[in-house]
C-alpha cells in the first residue's frame, strides 16, 4: 500500500467518524428540544395547556426542526411528540 492509498484510508475513517459525532450532536438538539418542550408543558396551567402544546408545536412542525431531524438521519412522528405533550399534564 503506498502513501496516498494510506492517506486515503484514514481520511476516509476520520470522515466517518466526523459524521457520526455531527449526527450525534444532531440528536442531541432534538433531544433537548423534547426536554424543554417537556418541562414548559409541565409548569403550564391546566387551562392554557391547548395553546402550551400549539406553541411547542409550532418548532417541532417548523422547517428548522425538519432539517435537525434530516441533519441527525432521525425519524420522529409529530403525532408522538404532540400526543407526548398532551398527556403530560394528565395525573
Amino acid at each position: 500500500m503506498n502513501e496516498i492509498e494510506t492517506e486515503m484510508d484514514i481520511d476516509l475513517v476520520a470522515s466517518k467518524e466526523q459524521a457520526g459525532a455531527c449526527r450525534n450532536l444532531w440528536v442531541m438538539v432534538i433531544t433537548y428540544a423534547l426536554r424543554d418542550a417537556r418541562e414548559r408543558i409541565a409548569n403550564t396551567k391546566a387551562k392554557n395547556l391547548e395553546w402550551a402544546v400549539r406553541q411547542e408545536m409550532d418548532y417541532f412542525t417548523s422547517r428548522d426542526f425538519e432539517a435537525v431531524c434530516r441533519f441527525a438521519d432521525f425519524e420522529i412522528d409529530l403525532d408522538t411528540i404532540e400526543n407526548g405533550l398532551r398527556t403530560l399534564r394528565r395525573w
